[in-house]
């Protein structure tokens, strides 16, 4: 009888443990996606300016890496890069995927970017894509060259302030989604600006 009662509270001290262990450990409770603005998104405020005329006199580019989730690996870059000489301009603003799990969120119709807004949904069921991508292109030839003299932009993301590119980063416990929100002047010295990045760890069930 004794071990009997023993044995009883034993078992029912394991159950104690397991029930206290996860009340003190309770299940994440996550959404499946991610609203662009979400107040509960880890933000960083950045305000980095790249400028598309720092080669005008000469060849060259520049690279800016970004960590989107603060865990010490960059996921996304941001690169000018230029051709220049007597009377012609060229430079290319490419958008890269630094890592195999990161991917972007692209337009159907061409390789780019999607132009997202302020309160615009990150889900499964988006268009995602792991590639390098041009966002715009600027050339200009004078007329001293046989050109127009007029400068040409190539690309959907010229003269657009204050909106987004989506991000996924398909990490083995929990994907993240995050954005990225930038705003692009026109003109002849024409600047990216890289206003934010936020982003939002995903819950455990989703498939890509």
């Amino acid at each position: 009888m004794k071990i009997r009662l023993i044995l009883l509270l034993i078992i029912l001290s394991l159950f104690y443990s397991c029930e206290k262990e996860e009340e003190n450990n309770p299940t994440e409770d996550l959404d499946t996606f991610l609203v662009i603005g979400d107040n509960n998104a880890t933000v960083r405020i950045l305000d980095t300016v790249l400028n598309f005329y720092i080669y005008y006199y000469g060849d060259g580019s520049m690279e800016n890496k970004i960590d989107i989730d603060f865990n010490g690996i960059n996921d996304v870059a941001f690169e000018i890069s230029a051709y220049s000489k007597l009377g012609y301009f060229f430079s290319d603003f490419i958008f890269k995927c630094l890592n195999d799990k990161t991917k972007v969120l692209t337009n159907d119709s061409i390789l780019s970017p999607e132009i997202l807004d302020y309160g615009d949904t990150l889900n499964v069921d988006n268009n995602w894509v792991r590639e390098n991508m041009e966002i715009l292109s600027v050339d200009y030839a004078s007329q001293v060259v046989g050109g127009d003299g007029i400068i040409h932009h190539y690309g959907n993301w010229y003269d657009l302030s204050n909106v987004y590119i989506g991000i996924i980063i398909e990490n083995d416990e929990n994907p993240v989604y995050g954005w990225i929100k930038l705003s692009i002047s026109g003109g002849f010295t024409s600047s990216v600006t890289i206003h934010e990045i936020g982003y939002k760890k995903a819950a455990y069930n989703i498939e890509l």
